[in-house]
């Protein structure tokens, strides 16, 4: 068999386009993982270079997310504790409302009837004990009282506040007349 006979021109071409594909191939692998030197064979000082440089970059990546992460905490700190300042405020409010409100109470009905004479009793019962605290000087704001009559009057109010329901309810399902005891 006989060799193919190329011209001179034609053999250059050949070599030229042989050349272009191995530079299109370079180029396609460079632009595809994105480095210049994709081994230490092509070029080691500027492939090592490029690795330093990568894991450098890397690093201040992990570093940028870790602050982040930091300043979200923060963020997530300061809201805590503006609730918190909320919070103290308005237990604050409330403590001054407390202070500045007369320790006491204050008659909720006036009615009276035979049915309901012990209630009454227990009004002037309460009404007494209130007047005695006064008059020994319990009552004043920052003055030490005894917590056992505290508790008394306080199940006094309660009980008196259920009797004036009642009646109220008695009242309005009666049409607006007391019917007890009858």
């Amino acid at each position: 068999m006989s060799g193919i006979v190329l011209s001179a021109s034609v053999r250059q071409n050949l070599l030229s386009l042989q050349s272009t594909a191995d530079l299109l191939s370079t180029t396609q692998g460079r632009l595809a993982s994105g480095k210049k030197v994709n081994s230490a064979l092509d070029n080691p000082t500027n492939f090592f270079t490029a690795q330093g440089l990568d894991n450098r970059a890397s690093d201040i990546s992990n570093l940028l997310d870790s602050i982040g992460n930091g300043v979200q905490i923060l963020q997530a700190a300061n809201t805590g504790i503006t609730s918190l300042q909320k919070l103290v405020d308005s237990a604050k409010s409330i403590a001054s409302q407390v202070l500045q409100t007369p320790v006491g109470y204050s008659t909720k009905s006036n009615v009276t009837s035979t049915a309901i004479t012990g209630a009454t009793d227990s009004r002037r019962h309460c009404d007494d004990h209130q007047a005695e605290r006064v008059d020994h000087g319990h009552h004043h704001r920052g003055q030490p009282h005894d917590r056992r009559q505290d508790d008394l009057v306080q199940q006094h109010h309660r009980q008196l506040g259920l009797l004036d329901r009642r009646i109220a309810r008695s009242e309005h399902r009666d049409g607006g007349r007391l019917a007890w005891g009858h």
